[in-house]
């Protein structure tokens, strides 16, 4: 299956024209700039199922899928309307 098609099978569109966008990996560095978390922090929200699991990469390199970071940003964005 293309990346285009596996973008689409994942729900991931353009919200303009509809078309499919492309799947982005972040690494930790990244994820840790666009969250503010650090690495510790990042890694136990993993495993307690608070934060996006990691995609495997390579043998010994993972990520994090952006959609689902962006996701997670903007449930965290949510929350602060409700306290």
């Amino acid at each position: 299956m293309s990346v285009a098609k596996q973008a689409t099978a994942a729900g991931q569109q353009d919200g303009t024209t509809g078309e499919p966008r492309a799947l982005r990996i972040l690494r930790l560095r990244e994820v840790e700039r666009l969250t503010g978390l650090k690495r510790s922090r990042i890694y136990e929200l993993e495993r307690e199922g608070k934060f996006p699991v990691r995609v495997h990469i390579s043998e010994r390199a993972t990520g994090w899928l952006e959609h689902e970071i962006q996701a997670y940003i903007a449930q965290r964005v949510a929350l602060r309307g409700s306290r």
